[in-house]
């Protein structure tokens, strides 16, 4: 059953830290993984996803493409809570 997933992706911060986040409506993790490499979103990384209610998602412009820290508080109405938090982002 197809759904919306949020996907963070990150390196150690050594290695450049947060890459970049996703809203992606897809069927499984591993579905949302490869559509974000067939739209060309997938920065690499390690990838930390997770379920995301439809009534909480941001506005069209702000889905399915690769968003940055500023991108996600902009989407979540200045709110920098689950998807800044989420996963490995720190």
């Amino acid at each position: 059953m197809k759904r919306w997933m949020y996907l963070s992706f990150a390196r150690k911060k050594t290695e450049g830290g947060f890459l970049g986040g996703a809203f992606v409506f897809a069927d499984s993790i591993t579905d949302a993984i490869v559509k974000t490499h067939s739209l060309g979103i997938n920065p690499g990384g390690n990838i930390a996803a997770m379920d995301w209610p439809e009534e909480c998602l941001p506005d069209v412009q702000y889905r399915h493409k690769l968003l940055s820290k500023e991108d996600i508080t902009k989407a979540c109405g200045g709110v920098t809570g689950v998807p800044l938090r989420s996963g490995i982002l720190s």
